[in-house]
């Protein structure tokens, strides 16, 4: 089987799930929708640069396309939806990118091969470099409303 290609359907298939979504409930981050296309696809993009192994771009993908139904679902449930919170994530957009390309490195440093395996660095690199980033842009710089986590 081929396993790119079984990647790339899985993030063709989580985006149109995400753009359904989004154009059935509202755009309640008030970002538009090129956002909830663009972040994804260039934060994949941009991983697939190294090449890493199949389905680690699935796990990158995973990883920030739950940190946008997060956000999501904050304003989707919320009495009084806040304004801002779009700006949050894209404050910590930059974590993400670096925890990804740091368990890309570390995936083919170590030679990693189980799928699984790949599969699971790619959504914990990006999904710890992104809290991490959310930790320290919404506590210092920036109130991300529900999203802010105080320390």
């Amino acid at each position: 089987m081929n396993f790119r290609i079984f990647e790339l359907s899985a993030i063709a298939v989580i985006l149109l799930l995400l753009v359904v979504s989004i154009m059935v409930k509202g755009d309640v981050l008030y970002i538009g929708l090129w956002y909830y296309l663009a972040v994804p696809l260039t934060l994949t993009g941009l991983c697939a640069l190294f090449r890493p192994a199949p389905l680690f771009l699935l796990g990158v993908n995973i990883a920030i396309t739950l940190s946008l139904i997060s956000y999501l679902s904050i304003n989707w449930f919320s009495p009084r939806p806040e304004g801002m919170l779009g700006l949050g994530h894209l404050l910590s957009l930059p974590g993400a990118l670096t925890g990804a390309l740091a368990a890309a490195a570390v995936a083919r440093y170590r030679h990693m091969t189980g799928l699984l395996a790949l599969l699971f660095s790619g959504i914990a690199g990006t999904g710890g470099g992104f809290l991490v980033a959310q930790l320290v842009v919404c506590n210092t710089i920036f109130y991300c409303g529900r999203a802010s986590w105080f320390l």
